[in-house]
């Protein structure tokens, strides 16, 4: 009966304050839009990994064919003409790379914080300083 008869709140009577609906729907479109940033990133990195190793292999084939070709050229035009070739391909690894980064555009744009009321530390009122007794 006495429990019956008691306040149904022996909670404290000062609350701590929740975070504002519209700070929380804040954070909330933050860490969804920060995730798809992540998300492109990781698939942004992925082919452009993709593009290098292309290159990579490239490079790496017209390397070993100039290597071979060198090793059955016997004249100093043979092997000019092969460092000439080599060079192009090359080249032309170089540029099929870098057009190939160029179409994938720019890079996703990072979503920015929102800023959180609570964070903002209010001004402290400063002491005044007085200056101290001479002796």
């Amino acid at each position: 009966m006495i429990v019956a008869g008691a306040p149904s709140s022996f909670a404290d009577a000062t609350p701590t304050p929740s975070p504002t609906p519209i700070v929380l729907t804040a954070m909330k479109q933050y860490k969804v839009a920060m995730d798809q940033y992540r998300i492109a990133m990781s698939e942004r990195e992925q082919v452009r990994k993709n593009i290098n190793k292309s290159f990579m292999d490239a490079v790496m084939a017209a390397n070993k064919v100039a290597k071979k070709a060198m090793g059955a050229a016997k004249t100093a035009d043979a092997k000019s003409t092969i460092l000439a070739q080599q060079k192009i391909a090359v080249a032309l690894a170089n540029a099929a790379r870098d057009a190939a980064i160029a179409a994938m555009g720019p890079a996703p744009i990072e979503p920015i914080k929102p800023v959180n009321l609570a964070e903002i530390a209010p001004l402290k009122k400063s002491k005044k300083v007085e200056p101290s007794p001479t002796p």
